[in-house]
């Protein structure tokens, strides 16, 4: 049964004061006398664990003058222990260990050095794969501290030419911030502070109110500097960003503290993060606010089920203070970026049954779902599973089924609404659809899709068993079930079927698919298999001609597969 909860809580914001206040940066430890991994100053575009859509950023994103091709340098000595070559992700990365009990990565490379070229081209031809994740044997390639070992570059998920750089605990693999070894960032800007967010006790009731700020002569100001609320117990989030000299880019804070009474009683600070756990930024930050308006607001306080157990040094009662007495609190939350610039924000706090801040809210839900349970929930032709800890808070679930049919998708049964696409889910669920119209034979080409609020289609990997279709989402939102029965299509780029290619330096195909995405693809040149690169960014796929294109007439065959098992396959001749 539908229920409908009303709830009113009230608040008024009196007023805010932020500040910037220069303090000792971080304590670093030079003694493991780490090079740097570029002979150009390192501004940087992304900073350690500054929070992405669904992880912790892993390490540095450092500034490559908008251009590919720079060298890139071993930060140590020691041996390649790792190859990662992927069209997603990292892209072209390799991992170097340290006999200092670290190990360095570097990703979204364009090439290597030429051992290491070598030495991966002939896993590729070995292995005849296109993707590498492959663990070199200790001491294969060894490599000297300052010695070049690849170019930078913008393959993989990159959004423009940079060097991903991380250093990483070798045993335990956690990342670690690079900034505690010495790499030298030139940064004197202390943190922005945009907004202060404050929260009633249990805030999936209701949403957050926020106040911006203002910048005057002395700081950042709201209009008055006390806060009234008449419930118990509230905390706070800031929006705060980072930002340093010779980068236009925004970055995520280094740490940020609450003080109530000038005792803190909250605390992170960005040292390390372990991959297992980098979905817990989903909590970390509000993730409606991301969601929504692009905020990284920063919670002041821990739900539930946030299990992070890396950054939190301080918590107090989760950072939720009590205020159901009859005095003013003084608090203060100080913003930092890693080199001790500060921006500190302070007022104070009070009840009063008089504020009025909160609205009404209506909330419509059909059921309750707990953070440390698993839970089932069942809609007209849906089963969704849901593991323990797959939410951090309790969550007010909400259902709706739309009859409408997406047609220019090909889409079979009605379109589920599944709860919202702002609540965040930490680990993948099971989403079962039932739709019996789909014919038997067509059951393979059945593939679930989530439709965003801009339109956007994602296809998830889909079984089937009878009429009921089964993938992994790990998000909310739109769902239905649509037909792939496209191939992918193929075109070439750079040449013609029948042309001389010599003199080339590689040919290149365009590539394409409607619905499920580009799964695999294969090459040949006289039935020998050849490797090809995949630019997924820009639809591309090419075939440098290395040794096993030779001289004269010969059979090119290209094979594309999506990932509903559709393929197209282009075959031609050319001369070298």
């Amino acid at each position: 049964m539908r229920t409908i909860l009303f709830l009113s809580l009230s608040l008024l914001l009196v007023g805010l004061v932020w500040f910037a206040t220069p303090v000792n940066a971080q304590v670093i430890d030079t003694s493991l006398n780490f090079g740097p991994p570029l002979d150009v100053p390192l501004y940087l575009s992304g900073t350690f664990a500054e929070p992405r859509a669904n992880h912790f950023h892993g390490g540095l994103d450092i500034r490559t003058e908008s251009r590919e091709g720079l060298k890139v340098y071993a930060v140590q000595e020691g041996f390649v222990s790792r190859i990662k070559i992927a069209a997603f992700g990292y892209g072209n990365a390799i991992y170097i260990e340290h006999p200092n009990g670290y190990t360095s990565v570097y990703a979204h490379l364009s090439g290597f050095n030429a051992e290491i070229a070598q030495y991966i081209h002939q896993l590729h031809y070995q292995k005849e794969s296109c993707n590498l994740d492959e663990v070199v044997p200790a001491g294969k390639l060894k490599v000297k501290k300052g010695e070049m070992v690849a170019y930078s570059g913008n393959t993989g998920g990159s959004g423009g030419p940079h060097l991903h750089f991380e250093l990483r605990n070798t045993i335990t693999e956690n990342a670690i911030n690079p900034l505690l070894y010495g790499f030298l960032v030139n940064d004197k800007m202390a943190p922005i502070i945009h907004n202060v967010y404050v929260y009633p006790k249990d805030d999936n009731l209701t949403g957050p109110v926020s106040y911006a700020a203002r910048k005057t002569t002395t700081g950042y100001r709201l209009m008055k500097d006390t806060l009234y609320f008449n419930t118990d117990t509230i905390t706070f989030g800031l929006h705060a960003t980072d930002k340093m000299e010779n980068s236009g880019s925004t970055n995520g804070i280094y740490s940020l503290e609450v003080l109530v009474d000038d005792s803190a009683i909250y605390r992170f600070h960005m040292d390390s993060v372990s991959f297992a756990e980098t979905r817990y930024v989903q909590c970390h930050v509000d993730h409606a606010e991301k969601v929504n308006d692009n905020n990284t607001v920063y919670r002041c306080h821990r739900l539930p089920g946030n299990n992070f157990s890396f950054v939190y040094d301080v918590q107090k009662n989760d950072g939720y203070l009590a205020i159901n007495d009859s005095i003013l609190h003084k608090v203060v939350l100080v913003s930092k970026d890693f080199q001790g610039n500060a921006s500190n924000l302070t007022f104070y706090v009070g009840k009063s049954i008089t504020s009025n801040a909160f609205k009404l809210q209506v909330l419509n839900f059909d059921t309750v779902f707990y953070h440390n349970r698993s839970n089932t929930f069942y809609g007209a032709g849906l089963k969704a599973q849901f593991s323990e800890n797959t939410f951090y808070n309790k969550v007010f679930f909400n259902y709706d089924v739309d009859s409408i049919q997406l047609k220019n998708l090909q889409a079979m049964g009605p379109l589920h609404r599944l709860h919202k696409d702002s609540e965040p889910a930490h680990n993948s669920y099971s989403l079962s659809l039932f739709v019996n119209e789909v014919p038997q034979h067509l059951h393979p080409k059945g593939v679930m899709v989530r439709i965003d609020r801009n339109g956007r289609i994602k296809p998830y990997s889909t079984t089937h068993e009878g009429s009921w279709f089964t993938a992994n989402p790990k998000e909310f939102g739109n769902f239905t079930l649509v037909l792939d029965t496209l191939p992918p299509v193929i075109r070439p780029y750079n040449f013609v079927a029948g042309a001389v290619i010599t003199g080339k330096k590689d040919i290149r195909f365009t590539i394409s698919d409607n619905l499920s995405n580009i799964d695999t693809y294969r090459a040949t040149i006289n039935g020998k298999w050849v490797l090809l690169t995949y630019d997924y960014k820009n639809n591309l796929l090419f075939y440098t001609l290395d040794e096993h294109c030779p001289a004269g007439e010969l059979n090119f065959e290209l094979v594309v597969t999506d990932k509903a098992g559709n393929s197209a396959t282009y075959m031609c001749t050319f001369k070298n």
